[in-house]
């Protein structure tokens, strides 16, 4: 990478990231050792424009006949929506063949880029979220909640699953949301039962009332990859809602994780989900938005 376009993809990243990671914000030296691995391998496409520059590092791969093109948040740059616009205009117009999917990833408080996007037909599909652990966990009465280890799960797995396949059955049901289809009990019985992940679990009258997970995938924006861990598959059922229990759960699974050393805590969710929005952002801060759109020629 050009010292002088890594200089502008770090003015980029400090500028939207400080208010969100403080003083853990990477440093120039740290970030560039971090782009020169992410971006490996990556194409590049550039505009210049009465001495601007815009650019973008996009990943591509071809699929059962489909395009795909991918954008990773810290990969772009440019000043404003019109620049922007451009060079996803000029970009398209040398790439687009068939049928062609496109992931954007931008910085949530690129509002003039995201602007930009959404006025060439781009929509919402997802949005990454952070937060400092905090040890605010206090029991809730008449609820029992516990880390469920290996054994546990093989052992209660009729019933964690149903907890589980309520959330998919709800995506599935609303035409809003994608089909879900490869999240199959298979699929969640080998990640819940992988080393790397803690599900822990809230118990009513010895039935299961709601479950949470965390994991140790890393954040793409922690200088110190073992500082932070993902969260999600919070589930409570429905006679369970407005008690508490939700919040509840993410504050034993923040306890668990500042006890085993982690700072910060991450959650990615789908924005057409107004449940899952309401409860993420409440707690956590929002920093990437993923777009996307398809483009046929």
């Amino acid at each position: 990478m050009k010292k002088g376009l890594y200089d502008l993809l770090y003015k980029k990243y400090s500028l939207m990231m400080k208010d969100i990671l403080g003083n853990d914000l990477m440093n120039q030296k740290a970030f560039s050792e971090y782009m020169q691995t992410e971006l490996k391998g990556m194409s590049f496409f550039e505009s210049r424009e009465k001495g601007q520059i815009s650019f973008l590092y996009y990943g591509a791969w071809e699929e059962n006949g489909v395009n795909h093109y991918y954008v990773p948040t810290f990969g772009y740059y440019a000043e404003d929506e019109k620049s922007m616009v451009r060079l996803f205009q000029k970009w398209s117009g040398e790439i687009v063949d068939g049928v062609c999917e496109f992931s954007v990833n931008l910085y949530a408080k690129d509002n003039d880029c995201i602007r930009g996007f959404h006025m060439m037909q781009f929509g919402n599909m997802s949005e990454k979220c952070i937060k400092e652990l905090e040890d605010n966990y206090s029991a809730l009465e008449g609820f029992d909640i516990k880390v469920l280890y290996k054994e546990d799960i093989k052992s209660n797995w009729s019933e964690i699953w149903r907890a589980t396949g309520s959330i998919i059955e709800h995506l599935k049901r609303a035409p809003v949301f994608y089909p879900a289809d490869e999240f199959t009990e298979e699929i969640y019985n080998e990640f819940f039962m992988s080393e790397d992940l803690e599900l822990i679990v809230a118990y009513k009258d010895n039935k299961i009332a709601g479950i949470i997970e965390w994991n140790k995938d890393e954040n793409e924006f922690m200088h110190k990859k073992d500082d932070s861990v993902n969260v999600g598959e919070a589930f409570v059922y429905p006679e369970y809602r407005g008690t508490g229990l939700s919040e509840k759960l993410l504050r034993f699974s923040e306890k668990r994780a500042l006890a085993k050393g982690y700072k910060y805590m991450w959650v990615e969710h789908g924005t057409a989900n107004p449940n899952a929005r309401g409860f993420w952002n409440k707690y956590f801060k929002t920093y990437s938005y993923e777009l996307v759109r398809t483009i046929m020629r």
